[in-house]
């Protein structure tokens, strides 16, 4: 019992600190003010591999991308 304990642990361990390792070598994050849709917050939900975030102001959707900058999508309704 006390092995299996020890191998569990160990596991763990192992996990931990591969992944730890993997998002390292991804470099540092730099955070983005993308500002509002003329409101007062925003708040992004996602960004994917091409660095486009989607997200919400005010109650309306999002998409920002570098390029173009926030563009509003509407409401979901």
């Amino acid at each position: 019992m006390r092995r299996a304990a020890t191998m569990h642990n160990l596991l763990i361990t192992i996990l931990l600190a591969t992944h730890a390792t993997a998002y390292a070598a991804e470099g540092p994050f730099i955070p983005i003010d993308l500002g509002t849709l003329g409101g007062s917050q925003s708040s992004a939900s996602d960004v994917n591999t091409s660095g486009q975030v989607v997200g919400a102001s005010n109650g309306r959707a999002f998409l920002w991308t570098q390029a173009g900058g926030m563009i509003d999508l509407g409401t979901l309704g």
